[in-house]
C-alpha cells in the first residue's frame, strides 16, 4: 500500500558534520483539529489574513514572516504538528526564524498545493471551526444537573 503514503520534505540546517534535520508532511484533519482547539482565535485571524492575499499571487514568504511575528505559538504548533512531534511546539518556536520559514512553507505546500488548493482548504478549516463551534454551544447550552440538598442526617 506504498501508494497511499502522503509525501514528506525534509527540511536541512547547521553546518555539514552537525547538520539537523526535520521532517515535515501536510497537515491532517485531526492536526487542524488540535491546532483549532489550542489557538483558535489566532489561527481564524490566519486564515481571514490568507484568504485574499494568497490568492492573489503575494509573496508567500512575505506571508510567513507576517504569520510568524504576529502568530508565532500557533506556527510553532502546526510546524511541530506536521513533524509528528506535537509536544515540541515550544522547542520549534525557538529555532532560528529562517529555518521555522523553510518548515512553515514546506507544510503550506504539502497541505494547501498539493492537494487541491487554498479555496478548498479553507472551506474545510471553516467547516471544522463551524462544528467545534457547535458542539461547544450545544455542549454549554445543556442543563446542569441539580445538586441535592444537603439534610445533614
Amino acid at each position: 500500500m506504498t501508494d497511499f503514503l502522503y509525501n514528506t520534505q525534509e527540511i536541512k540546517w547547521g553546518r555539514e558534520g552537525s547538520e539537523k534535520v526535520l521532517t515535515v508532511r501536510g497537515l491532517s484533519t485531526q492536526d487542524l483539529t488540535i491546532a483549532i482547539r489550542t489557538h483558535k482565535d489566532s489561527l481564524t485571524k490566519a486564515f481571514q489574513m490568507a484568504e485574499g492575499r494568497l490568492e492573489n499571487n503575494s509573496d508567500l514568504s512575505e506571508f510567513g514572516l507576517e504569520l510568524m511575528e504576529q502568530f508565532p505559538g500557533l506556527v510553532a504548533q502546526l510546524i511541530a504538528l506536521a513533524t509528528d512531534k506535537p509536544n515540541r511546539a515550544g522547542e520549534i518556536e525557538r529555532l532560528p526564524a529562517p529555518v521555522q520559514l523553510r518548515l512553515m512553507l514546506a507544510v503550506y505546500e504539502l497541505t494547501i498545493e498539493d492537494t487541491g488548493g487554498l479555496q478548498d482548504f479553507l472551506q474545510q478549516v471553516f467547516a471544522i471551526l463551524d462544528r467545534i463551534k457547535a458542539t461547544t454551544h450545544s455542549l454549554n447550552s445543556r442543563p446542569k444537573p441539580a445538586m441535592e440538598a444537603n439534610t445533614g442526617t
